[in-house]
């Protein structure tokens, strides 16, 4: 990539933040069922560890896939201005961008998930009133039409579909920025539900008005991942044809 006529080479940074992200991924999954191993043992009929851990546990493999992907396009020259490089050179980034956002999308998605199994294991069906319940089930179904939404939108972006990762082909795709911005937008969109969702059961907890605020300021800061996503979103929508030559390097 280039600015002002400066190559623009950000493959170190790119490495470092994969490789923490790799050991918070690990260290964070660890630290999860150590604290659920080591906690007293539930009330009876209460599983120890229940499906929000498992779902945790399942989003883990498709993050550190992912990560892992990215340190691979690194050392191919992702990050940097490959258009110097061949398309033969080219052909295997954009291959493994391609299974990248796939891997993403079921990542986020198994995430998602078990953010609203926890809920459902803090407020239980039987003490929930029945908006809240539905309102998960809705979120839910959300979530994997979301999943099965994207994962078609990016199989089928192209015609051919073969020039989604050989994009020296001849044919059409939709804009990069468009699937990008869908992408975060909808998947914003959930987050906000997620998060909306449980704050009238926390300002109803019989508890002292200083822990419920101190629990809706820890829902606080994943509005502040929101904002973030909605402030990449709209850059993106500012200058597609930029988002266009970082990812193609020209």
């Amino acid at each position: 990539m280039r600015q002002d006529g400066v190559e623009q080479d950000h493959r170190p940074e790119l490495q470092i933040l994969a490789i923490v992200m790799i050991i918070v991924a690990c260290v964070s999954i660890v630290a999860r069922f150590c604290s659920r191993a080591l906690s007293p043992p539930p009330a009876a009929g209460n599983p120890r560890w229940w499906w929000d851990d498992w779902t945790a546990l399942a989003a883990t493999p498709f993050v550190l896939a992912q990560l892992i992907m990215e340190l691979v396009m690194i050392h191919l020259g992702f990050g940097a201005d490959i258009s110097g490089l061949s398309r033969e050179a080219q052909l295997p980034i954009f291959k493994l961008l391609f299974a990248f956002y796939m891997i993403y999308d079921i990542g986020v998605s198994f995430a998602k998930a078990s953010t609203l199994f926890f809920l459902r294991r803090a407020f239980p069906t039987y003490v929930s009133p029945a908006w809240f319940n539905i309102g998960l089930w809705v979120i839910h179904f959300l979530n994997i039409g979301w999943l099965i939404g994207m994962i078609f939108a990016t199989t089928f972006v192209c015609d051919p579909v073969a020039k989604v990762w050989n994009p020296f082909l001849s044919g059409d795709c939709v804009p990069q920025a468009s699937l990008w911005i869908g992408n975060a937008m909808s998947s914003v969109a959930i987050d906000l539900l997620i998060l909306l969702l449980p704050l009238p059961r926390v300002w109803a907890l019989r508890v002292t008005r200083l822990t419920r605020l101190g629990i809706t300021i820890v829902l606080g800061f994943g509005y502040g991942v929101i904002l973030v996503f909605i402030g990449r979103s709209i850059a993106a929508f500012r200058s597609p044809d930029d988002l266009g030559r970082q990812l193609s390097g020209k």
